[in-house]
C-alpha cells in the first residue's frame, strides 16, 4: 500500500523521505484500516442509535392537537453527567488509539541537523 508512495515520489524532492516513511509503514499496513474502520464502525453505531431514537420519539410524541403546552423540564444530574462523560471518554480513547499509531510511524530522531 505505502510502497506506491516511493514509486510515485521517485522523481520528486521528497523521494528519500517518502521511501523511508514507506518502509516504516509497510509493517503497519494492518493498523491503519483497523483504526479507520474502528472509528467508522463507532460512528455508524452511534448514528444509527441517534436516528432510531429520533424516529421512535417523533412517532411516539407527535402532536395531534396543536394547543398543548408542555410541563416545565427539571434537569437530572446523572443523565446530564452521563451524556457528557460517555462521549468524552469515547473521544479520548479514539485520540489515544490514533496517537499510538501516529507515534509509532513518526520518525524517532527529529533533532535538527
Amino acid at each position: 500500500m505505502f510502497a506506491s508512495c516511493a514509486r510515485i515520489a521517485s522523481r520528486s524532492v521528497f523521494a528519500r523521505a517518502c521511501e523511508a516513511l514507506a518502509s516504516r509503514l509497510e509493517s503497519w499496513d494492518h493498523v491503519f484500516p483497523d483504526l479507520y474502520f474502528g472509528v467508522l464502525a463507532m460512528t455508524a453505531f452511534f448514528a444509527l442509535i441517534v436516528v432510531g431514537f429520533v424516529v421512535y420519539f417523533a412517532i411516539k410524541y407527535r402532536d395531534d392537537a396543536r394547543d398543548k403546552v408542555g410541563a416545565p423540564i427539571v434537569g437530572w444530574m446523572p443523565l446530564e453527567l452521563g451524556w457528557s462523560l460517555i462521549p468524552f471518554f469515547i473521544s479520548i480513547s479514539i485520540l489515544v488509539w490514533a496517537s499510538m499509531v501516529l507515534l509509532h510511524i513518526a520518525p524517532q530522531n527529529t533533532s535538527p541537523k
